[in-house]
């Protein structure tokens, strides 16, 4: 699913985690957004876009932004690490 249902009232979820990262060939942030995005115990109909981003500061400051104007998603879940 990589758009959202127009006019619908089912919540839009956008739900980020990170690529790899220098030795890390699987970043756990991304396996958590997968595994929210299988998780079968959604209590409601939800339409869920998962992206995954690398970890710069650049590819965050500009996609994040724009998935938020392209899908205007009822909930943001953006994984953070300092």
């Amino acid at each position: 699913m990589s758009s959202p249902p127009q006019q619908s009232t089912i919540p839009v979820i956008l739900i980020t985690g990170f690529g790899p990262f220098r030795s890390t060939h699987t970043n756990p942030s991304w396996e958590v957004a997968k595994a929210l995005k299988t998780y079968l115990e959604w209590s409601r109909p939800i339409h869920i876009i998962l992206k995954q981003l690398q970890v710069t500061y650049d590819d965050v400051t500009k996609k994040v932004p724009d998935y938020w104007i392209k899908y205007n998603p009822t909930v943001r879940l953006v994984q953070c690490f300092k």
